[in-house]
């Protein structure tokens, strides 16, 4: 029922892959009772890009008949070399938070702006403030980033705007650098919004639950990287050079 009405375009999500992929290993490890023991759950996740799925399920009761599972296995497709099989042992996928940043200020025309409050600059200065969290307030030896990936204000070239909205996000491993980074973001926002005269309401990007990073047991993480290796070879099963950022 979700097949594409246009010939030659579907949505290729690599969600289609995961789902795929979980099924048919249940389904071979359903035919083959006598090749394993043990209790096996396969969790399928929804809503896995905000963070949302999970949480639902777990709220859900998803443990309460099997009671929590001793180890949790799960895989991701990656951009990655064809036949390219990525496990890496302790941080692996980082934490994600994002906030909706919306300034309010005075309108007013481009030619008189001695009577308004000017957002657009407002919001222009902690765009470039909030490049120094990385830069000058995180360990340069521990991993940060923080990106603002949207900002809107204004219709006209010579008319300032009454409000201007952005998100900004941040992506870190550690839960000290989190916090740190959330600190200084909001520290930054709230101090330029004070120095250019604007009201400022910050408020958690509802699109983003906040996505805890992943870390690889490295027992786990060897046993695993061992079973693909007997399957398609030790070649193909490989760390990568660096943790992946993404979340």
């Amino acid at each position: 029922p979700y097949a594409s009405e246009v010939p030659g375009v579907m949505h290729a999500c690599g969600h289609d892959v995961h789902t795929a992929s979980l099924v048919g290993a249940m389904l071979q490890l359903a035919e083959q009772p006598g090749s394993w023991s043990g209790t096996l759950i396969g969790v399928f996740q929804p809503a896995e890009e905000n963070g949302a799925g999970a949480l639902a399920m777990l709220d859900d009761g998803l443990f309460d008949d099997t009671g929590l599972p001793e180890v949790f296995y799960g895989q991701h497709v990656a951009a990655a070399p064809v036949g390219q099989l990525i496990c890496r042992p302790g941080w692996f996928l980082s934490a994600h938070r994002s906030w909706r940043v919306r300034l309010r200020g005075v309108g007013g025309s481009g030619c008189r702006p001695h009577l308004a409050k000017d957002v657009v600059v407002a919001a222009a200065a902690m765009v470039l403030r909030l490049q120094t969290v990385v830069a000058r307030e995180v360990d340069p030896f521990r991993m940060a980033v923080v990106t603002v990936g949207d900002l809107h204000a204004g219709t006209k070239a010579s008319v300032i705007p009454a409000e201007a909205v952005f998100t900004v996000s941040s992506h870190t491993y550690e839960p000290e650098v989190a916090e740190r980074v959330r600190e200084s973001v909001l520290r930054i926002i709230h101090g330029e919004a004070e120095a250019s005269g604007v009201e400022v309401e910050i408020e958690q990007d509802p699109e983003i639950t906040g996505i805890p990073a992943c870390w690889n047991d490295p027992a786990e993480n060897d046993r695993v990287a061992a079973a693909l290796a007997t399957v398609f070879g030790p070649d193909a099963v490989a760390p990568p050079r660096d943790p992946l950022p993404a979340s």
